[in-house]
């Protein structure tokens, strides 16, 4: 039966299609480049899958009596199986076989459109509603949700918490739960019942869809629902009654957002009560040094009677108790010489120096210990003897030292603060915006050429993007690098909020990418090295960027990196920030965990592009979100590296592309220095990339009049419909910190 019109139960409600979503089709990715990858067309592809397997059956007996051969049996049965399988690849509903592991030819094309994704979540005033469940519906969700990979690494009681959230709803037979092409945000666990999947294709997709599969009790689906607005991929209809448990996207990220937050809060007041050798680690360590060692804490669950450390056994690990009793004992059979309780550590003489434990310690009861190790320690800090003796090199030094020898060697262009718009010639278009356009203009005072950005005040509040287009500019006010694009000043008038820019007229780099299918190593090394100094600029500011990609880094006339669009860049100087964003194949794992994040996923981001760049398409490039994302979370090291890629080079990714950020290369203790110092950069002149006196290994070609470039055809007189827009009324102070 198709999709009824009629309303359920319970509220109507969308679903994403775990099976279908999750499941890529079956291309390898080619070294070529491009924002995505696609499958090259056999001859038979010129035709749908329905078209084909018409041509096959028509005029035929469907009792197949005029098949007289084997042979001929076998290749008509061939025939059908490849036609269904190549169906069902384009669909993605074959499961592991994707972009990054099959042996299909590939070609490429470009994804016109490859957006970040935004989601800001206040969960500051969220308040948690629970639906009632007997204890054995806990148990079956948690058994249904478990396996999944959004899930799998949340602990016990987190995952409690969240099924805390599940409602009830209701589906009659016949009914729709979810039609493909549709955006939802709902996750699904079915108690009971049996649903159908399928999909359409075709011109006449009412009619040409087929049945893939069916959900039936105990099945999980839709989780990337929970994640970001994805069209769903099939349509799921309820072949009985079913009985669903339903977990909305809102109310999922809004409380994992609030129990990472308090983790967070939990470890740093476990922690600053320390004590090493009779000093406190609040007075030890500074705050940016305390939100280290929180990121580095991990937990771990013993149940009671356990033994968690045996008297002699070489200790390497800090244990703190979150919940629960842990018995101390000198000798087990005498009886226990204390007890260890909620808050207090033991063990921590083991981030001085690894030696035998003194100690047995035994759970006396269900316990949860957060345990920080003896080398992800040294990691984060440094030796703790350094600690110890007030020899320690702290984040907030290390970026001050950072800047300080920026700032020496660069040679900063003039910012022009005072221009106004009677003060410019206009020229060409240069490029549209979501909110308006781009424009050459030149000063009429000095002949020197800039991008004018017009964004339509109208457009900017009706979509609600105020915050953003104002953070962008307080954002770039406070950047001054030779390879982060300038702002000179804003203005505004009734209608526009204009930005003053550099002019970089060579173009994205993506677009040499698309052109030369690929990067050489040397192209790769020295766009991300222009990349790494924004990044040393930002992070130095405690600014964290969040949207790499080629789209992002713009060449100047000369061929240097410039990156640009600080839309989702943002100040972090209070630990985490729990937003979602970023472009899907550059999103981290924490950010698709909503476990919360700081600078560390600009690192993620300078490994994917490293990937990218070099091979032509994103490491964990999928035909679905779903698909893409789910090898996201399961990791790197499950990435086919293509052979070309030499030894420094996958080394450099692996450290970058490594799913917990603590132990990320350039979150560390040495911080971004450990990134430049690393053998792909070997011999590498940071300073004269800094000074400009390197050569670029890309040259755009330029007009003789730099005053011609640009898309005259869209000029039409480029004002002349302002008067159609209407005022806005919103004058912000642009000089005021606190409007944005």
């Amino acid at each position: 039966m198709g999709c009824s019109s009629s309303k359920p139960a319970s509220k109507q409600n969308n679903v994403s299609t775990g099976t279908v979503e999750a499941n890529a089709a079956s291309h390898r990715v080619a070294p070529q480049a491009a924002s995505s990858c696609q499958r090259k067309p056999n001859r038979s592809d010129k035709k749908n899958p329905f078209d084909m397997i018409s041509d096959l059956t028509q005029n035929r007996p469907l009792d197949a009596c005029d098949v007289v051969s084997v042979p001929e049996a076998k290749a008509e049965i061939a025939a059908i199986r490849r036609y269904a399988k190549q169906f069902l690849d384009s669909m993605a509903v074959v499961d592991g076989i994707d972009a990054a592991t099959s042996g299909v030819e590939t070609e490429v094309f470009e994804e016109k459109n490859r957006v970040a994704l935004y989601d800001k979540q206040d969960f500051t005033k969220y308040k948690k509603e629970s639906y009632p469940k007997t204890d054995e519906i806990k148990a079956f969700i948690f058994d249904a949700i478990r396996p999944n990979p959004l899930f799998e690494n949340d602990e016990e009681d987190e995952l409690i918490e969240l099924i805390d959230l599940f409602k009830p709803v209701s589906f009659n037979a016949g009914q729709c739960v979810i039609k493909q092409g549709d955006k939802g945000d709902q996750f699904y666990v079915v108690e009971s019942g049996e649903l159908s999947i399928k999909v359409a294709t075709g011109e006449n997709k009412e009619k040409q869809s087929m049945k893939v599969g069916q959900y039936s009790k105990g099945a999980a689906f839709g989780e990337l629902a929970l994640i970001f607005d994805s069209p769903r991929a099939a349509t799921v209809t309820a072949t009985t009654d079913v009985k669903l448990w339903c977990l909305d996207r809102q109310a999922y990220r809004l409380r994992i957002g609030q129990i990472r937050y308090h983790q967070r809060e939990e470890k740093l007041n476990f922690i600053r009560k320390c004590k090493i050798r009779g000093r406190d680690f609040c007075n030890l360590f500074d705050a940016s040094q305390l939100e280290d060692l929180s990121i580095a804490i991990k937990s771990d669950h013993y149940k009671k009677g356990s033994v968690i450390l045996r008297r002699g056994e070489v200790n390497d690990t800090l244990y703190i108790v979150r919940s629960g009793k842990v018995n101390k004992y000198i000798q087990v059979p005498d009886g226990a010489v204390g007890t260890v309780n909620e808050g207090q550590a033991f063990g921590t003489n083991a981030l001085l120096t690894t030696m035998a434990s003194p100690e047995t310690y035994i759970a006396a009861t269900d316990v949860v210990l957060y345990y920080l190790t003896h080398n992800d320690f040294e990691t984060m800090i440094g030796t703790m003897q350094d600690v110890l003796d007030g020899n320690s090199v702290t984040r907030s030094m290390m970026r001050s030292s950072s800047r300080h020898t920026m700032k020496t060697s660069m040679t900063m262009d003039q910012r022009y603060t005072n221009i106004t718009l009677q003060d410019l010639n206009f020229f060409n278009v240069l490029g549209r915006g979501a909110f308006g356009k781009v424009i050459l203009v030149q000063s009429k005072a000095n002949k020197k050429v800039f991008a004018l950005k017009a964004q339509s005040k109208h457009f900017i509040l009706k979509k609600g993007q105020t915050e953003h287009v104002l953070n962008e500019y307080r954002i770039m006010k406070r950047l001054d690098h030779p390879n982060i694009l300038n702002i000179h000043c804003a203005m505004q008038d009734d209608r526009y909020l204009f930005f003053l820019l550099d002019l970089h007229p060579g173009g994205e780099l993506m677009s040499y990418l698309m052109k030369r299918k690929r990067f050489p190593e040397s192209f790769t090394r020295f766009y991300a090295a222009s990349v790494l100094l924004a990044f040393e600029e930002m992070h130095s500011l405690e600014i964290a960027y969040r949207d790499l990609k080629p789209e992002n880094v713009v060449l100047d006339k000369n061929g240097f990196g410039i990156l640009v669009d600080f839309g989702l860049a943002k100040v972090i100087d209070d630990g985490h920030t729990y937003t979602f964003c970023g472009t899907p194949d550059y999103l981290a794992p924490e950010v698709i965990r909503g476990t919360g994040h700081d600078w560390a996923i600009d690192y993620w981001g300078l490994g994917i592009f490293l990937f990218e760049l070099t091979n032509g398409c994103a490491p964990f490039f999928a035909t679905t979100q779903l698909r893409r994302t789910r090898k996201i979370l399961k990791g790197y090291e499950f990435v086919d590296v293509p052979p070309h890629f030499s030894r420094g080079l996958k080394d450099l990714i692996a450290k970058l592309l490594e799913n917990d950020p603590a132990r990320r290369l350039g979150r560390a203790q040495s911080g971004i220095q450990a990134i430049k110092k690393h053998i792909f950069f070997a011999g590498f002149d940071w300073e004269g990339l800094l000074e400009k006196k390197i050569p670029a290994p890309i040259k755009p070609s330029m007009p003789d009049d730099i005053k011609t470039l640009g898309k005259p055809h869209l000029n039409e007189d480029i004002f002349a419909k302002s008067s159609q827009i209407p005022d806005a009324h919103w004058w912000p102070d642009l000089d005021k910190p606190e409007d944005f």
